[in-house]
C-alpha cells in the first residue's frame, strides 16, 4: 500500500481497536502488569486504549516498518509518547529484539 492508502486503511480500524481495548480493560484487571507488547499492533489502538485505562501500564507497538508511522501518529495524537513506544520489526522473518 502507499502511505496514503495505509493511513486511510488504519483510520478506519483505529476506532474499532480503541473500542476493543476499552472492552478488554473493563473485563480484565491489568493493574499487576507494567508493560504490554502489542505485536502486529497496526494503528496502536489496543495499546493506546489500554494505556489510557491503566495509568501504570506502558506499551510497545511492534509492526512492519511501513506501518510504524501510522502508529506513531496515533500515539502522538493521544499524548502517550512517554508510555507507548513504536518499534519497527518483521517478526515473521527476523528475531524480535528485546522490548521490555
Amino acid at each position: 500500500m502507499s502511505p496514503d492508502e495505509r493511513g486511510s486503511y488504519y483510520a478506519g480500524l483505529h476506532t474499532e481497536s480503541l473500542a476493543a481495548a476499552h472492552d478488554l480493560a473493563r473485563h480484565h484487571d491489568f493493574s499487576r502488569y507494567r508493560h504490554l507488547a502489542d505485536v502486529g499492533g497496526g494503528s496502536g489502538g489496543l495499546a493506546i486504549g489500554l494505556a489510557r485505562a491503566w495509568p501504570n501500564l506502558s506499551a510497545t507497538i511492534v509492526d512492519l516498518p511501513g506501518t510504524t508511522a501510522v502508529a506513531q501518529h496515533y500515539v502522538h495524537e493521544a499524548g502517550l509518547g512517554d508510555r507507548v513506544r513504536v518499534m519497527a520489526a518483521d517478526i515473521v522473518n527476523e528475531a524480535l529484539p528485546g522490548i521490555l
